[in-house]
């Protein structure tokens, strides 16, 4: 079957919330990944795995991340 994507509506909360943390989570995983492929830094370490997570969620990935399930969600209904 054909899949459609459509964008995500938020509440103006969520707006700024989305605003404020997906830029620099996003910056931050860009720039991450350059160091896990060219082997800077190794995925297999669970430390810098773990660091790199803990750094995630000290940027907000996990709001961000429920503010866009909600979204999702309602428009699932």
């Amino acid at each position: 079957p054909e899949e459609v994507a459509e964008d995500l509506i938020y509440s103006t909360d969520e707006y700024e919330v989305r605003e404020e943390k997906a830029g620099p989570v996003n910056i931050y995983i860009t720039e991450q990944i350059i160091y896990f492929v060219t082997g800077e830094k190794d995925p297999t370490s669970d430390s810098q795995w773990q660091e790199f997570l803990d750094t995630l969620d000290s940027l907000g990935r996990n709001e961000l991340m429920k503010i866009c399930q909600s979204a999702y969600d309602r428009q699932q209904k």
